[in-house]
C-alpha cells in the first residue's frame, strides 16, 4: 500500500507535468510571456485536483453518514459536538477549503480579486500548519505530555540552580544543586 501511494504521490503528478510542460512548449500560442498567462492547457493539471476533491467529497458524505447511523443509536448531545468536531477536523485534512475559493474573479483591478490572491496564499500556505494544530496540539493526550515535560523541565531547572536567601546578612547567597546526587555543591570546581 506505501508503494502505492507513493507511486500515485509522486509519479503521477511528475507524469502530469511533464505532460503539460510538453505541450506548452511545443505550441507557439502558449510560449508568449514566459508561462504567465493562462493556458487551454491547465485543465491538464486542474483535472486530477477536482477529481481528487471529488473523491474526498464523497470519502467525507459517506463519514457524515456512519456518523449520522451512529449518532441515531446515542442521541447525546456531547456525542453530537463531538461528531461535528470529528467531520470539521476532516476539512483541513482533505484540502476541502479550496471549495471555497473555486474560480478566481476576471477582473485584476477589483477589490475581490485581491482578497481572493491573499485568502489563497494565506489557506494554501497554513494549510500544513492548521493540520498539525488540530490533530497534534489540539490532542488531549499530547497537551497533557507537553505539559508534563514542561514541569518536569522546570522541576529540574530549579532542581539544578535553588536558591536561598541568608536570614543573618541581606545578601543573597546561592546553593547549588548536583544534578546527579541532588544534594549542595561545597567546591566550585565539581560538575556543578
Amino acid at each position: 500500500l506505501i508503494i502505492v501511494c507513493l507511486i500515485i504521490g509522486w509519479c503521477v503528478p511528475l507524469v502530469l507535468t511533464g505532460i503539460y510542460a510538453g505541450l506548452r512548449a511545443t505550441l507557439t500560442d502558449n510560449t508568449k510571456f514566459c508561462w504567465l498567462s493562462e493556458s487551454s492547457l491547465q485543465w491538464i493539471m486542474f483535472a486530477p485536483v477536482v477529481f481528487s476533491m471529488l473523491i474526498n467529497i464523497i470519502f467525507v458524505i459517506n463519514i457524515m453518514r456512519l456518523l449520522v447511523t451512529k449518532l441515531k443509536q446515542m442521541p447525546e448531545a456531547a456525542q453530537t459536538r463531538k461528531a461535528v468536531r470529528a467531520t470539521g477536523i476532516l476539512i483541513p485534512l482533505l484540502g476541502l477549503q479550496f471549495l471555497v475559493f473555486i474560480k478566481r474573479p476576471n477582473d485584476k483591478d477589483s477589490t475581490l480579486y485581491d482578497v481572493y490572491t491573499y485568502a489563497v496564499a494565506i489557506v494554501v500556505s497554513l494549510q500544513g500548519s492548521f493540520v498539525s494544530v488540530i490533530y497534534c496540539f489540539c490532542n488531549h493526550e499530547v497537551v497533557t505530555l507537553l505539559k508534563r515535560r514542561w514541569h518536569q523541565h522546570r522541576a529540574m531547572f530549579r532542581g539544578k540552580h535553588a536558591r536561598t536567601q541568608s536570614s543573618t546578612n541581606s545578601s543573597t547567597t546561592y546553593t547549588f544543586i548536583d544534578f546527579v546526587s541532588n544534594q549542595p555543591c561545597l567546591d566550585k570546581t565539581s560538575r556543578c
